[in-house]
């Protein structure tokens, strides 16, 4: 009945069948194995709350800082403490929350090579506040009328879900960055502000959102009958049109 009691959530509702099941079917070495394992956990526990401690008391005066990161959906108490200790409260080394999210990797890769972009993969930067970025931005895309969900749920159909979750980080980073340089909580938007707040794309506008020129070139906009050499090179036509110029030149002698 001792480990019938450890069940969890719906299996409580099953501690008679489980207490019948391992009825039997446990051993004095495995009844040792348990007891090793369960007084690890329980040192880990104690091992987690004595950094918690301590982590609490050196994050004493940037407390106020961690409860405003705390308000930033998918950021808990751990994050924002993780976000707090790599970048710090002053955000005054960062002359744009663009800066702050290339030092933490979570801006997309700048490699070109003849004006042709070969690949956006991000860069290697700071691993611990990258993962923990990640990890809040998977909490985030599951929580309702929120604009970092929307955001996710409005890439994820084009670019995948993993770049749809950097992306996600990348926009915590910056309310972040934001909510540290301001000292004000989040504000929350709602979900349909990445759709409605962006710019619908223009027939008349390119990728990038420049104008697209009217006129295309003459070589695109003329029509076959206009081509003013209308006999191509390869084409007997034209072998014929360059005997008779040869034939025509004065011979020399």
């Amino acid at each position: 009945m001792v480990l019938a009691e450890l069940a969890q959530r719906s299996l409580r509702r099953k501690r008679p069948a489980l207490a019948e099941a391992l009825t039997g079917r446990v051993t004095a070495h495995h009844r040792f194995m348990l007891d090793q394992l369960l007084r690890h956990i329980e040192f880990l526990d104690a091992a987690i709350a004595t950094c918690d401690g301590r982590i609490a008391t050196c994050t004493t005066a940037e407390a106020e800082a961690v409860a405003r990161l705390d308000t930033i959906p998918g950021v808990a108490r751990r994050t924002a403490e993780t976000i707090v200790s790599a970048l710090g409260c002053d955000m005054t080394r960062f002359p744009t929350a663009g800066h702050a999210a290339s030092w933490a990797g979570l801006c997309p890769g700048n490699h070109e090579s003849a004006g042709k972009r070969l690949s956006g993969r991000t860069r290697f930067a700071n691993r611990v506040l990258r993962q923990a970025l990640v990890e809040s931005a998977r909490g985030a895309v599951f929580k309702r009328d929120c604009y970092l969900a929307a955001q996710y749920r409005r890439l994820v159909k084009r670019r995948g879900d993993k770049k749809a979750i950097v992306a996600v980080a990348h926009s915590i980073l910056v309310i972040a960055y934001h909510v540290l340089r301001d000292g004000a909580s989040y504000r929350e938007l709602g979900a349909t502000t990445s759709t409605t707040s962006m710019p619908s794309a223009s027939p008349a506008t390119t990728r990038s959102g420049s104008p697209r020129s009217a006129t295309r070139s003459p070589s695109r906009n003329r029509r076959p009958e206009e081509n003013p050499n209308p006999i191509s090179v390869g084409s007997p036509a034209a072998t014929n049109a360059r005997s008779r110029t040869l034939a025509s030149l004065p011979t020399s002698g």
